[in-house]
């Protein structure tokens, strides 16, 4: 390596920091690194210490910042002006970092949604278990809501509204909720649960689905069906607990999903699993006798 009145070539220049020529010749032709001196037949010198921009032209475009972004930030007149960068890019990571999390956990959701599609076949009840109770943030809507009424659909808009309120995406699964009572009466959505607890976002109202026992069944929303889809679930539901000896308690979670490919039957193109929380009928209570 030769010093040129303190100064180094080019080449030496790019050895000493780990780079290429071409790299040097380009940052200098987009104005992002110039050479200290410019000598006969336009022969480029470096000073030493400038290797340390080189290394910190590297280091912002390896955490992935443009090369403008890199001029502008080699351009700052103080470190305040730098300081406020850097935050700025780290609350932009920040929230990228939340969107790839709510993403993960979608795709999760989805990929055991697979599963059950999977492994249990449409209009057939089974029996799986939970380990923990699951939280749900609930919107409220000031009225019951018939399936496939216009007032469903404007909860749906509503729904995609909040979402875009709360920064959160609009995302399968959602849920809907509804109670024991209803489930034996007129089929009504009482509630829209929006999102679970891992989503972080906070509503006034929650409802908490206990672990143990489900009942889950998958029901394609057929138009070409006869009896109602939703009727015709809970009916088949219910005949499974009669005869397994079980009980249904605490209203039942309805869950819209989009159907995978393969799995598509019918003129929509989405199925609904149920889960319904069961516990083992209490015999001597139902003949009414004490304890």
């Amino acid at each position: 390596m030769k010093l040129h009145h303190g100064l180094l070539s080019i080449s030496d220049f790019a050895a000493y920091c780990g780079t290429t020529r071409q790299t040097l010749q380009y940052y200098d032709r987009i104005g992002l690194l110039k050479p200290i001196q410019l000598g006969e037949q336009g022969y480029r010198y470096y000073h030493p210490l400038q290797s340390h921009e080189v290394r910190m032209i590297r280091s912002f475009q390896g955490s992935g910042s443009s090369l403008d972004e890199v001029k502008e930030i080699l351009n700052f007149s103080s470190l305040d002006d730098l300081e406020d960068w850097v935050s700025l890019k780290q609350e932009a990571f920040a929230q990228e970092l939340k969107r790839i999390k709510r993403e993960m956990e979608f795709l999760s959701r989805y990929r055991a949604f697979l599963g059950i599609a999977r492994d249990n076949p449409l209009d057939v009840p089974s029996l799986f278990s939970i380990s923990q109770p699951l939280r749900f943030h609930v919107i409220p809507f000031d009225e019951p809501v018939e399936l496939y009424s216009d007032y469903y659909f404007d909860m749906l808009v509503r729904y995609s509204e909040y979402c875009k309120d709360h920064n959160t995406i609009q995302e399968y699964p959602y849920y809907f909720f509804v109670s024991e009572s209803e489930m034996r009466g007129k089929l009504r959505f009482s509630k829209m649960l929006c999102m679970t607890e891992d989503m972080q976002v906070q509503t006034q109202d929650s409802l908490l689905a206990p672990a143990g026992q489900i009942l889950m069944m998958r029901c394609h929303p057929d138009r070409n069906r006869k009896e109602d889809s939703r009727k015709y679930a809970y009916e088949t539901m219910f005949r499974f607990l009669e005869e397994h000896g079980l009980r249904s308690f605490g209203g039942c979670l309805e869950q819209p999903m989009p159907v995978p490919p393969g799995l598509r039957k019918g003129d929509y193109h989405f199925t609904v699993v149920f889960y319904m929380p069961v516990k083992p009928a209490d015999r001597h209570a139902e003949r009414g006798e004490g304890a």
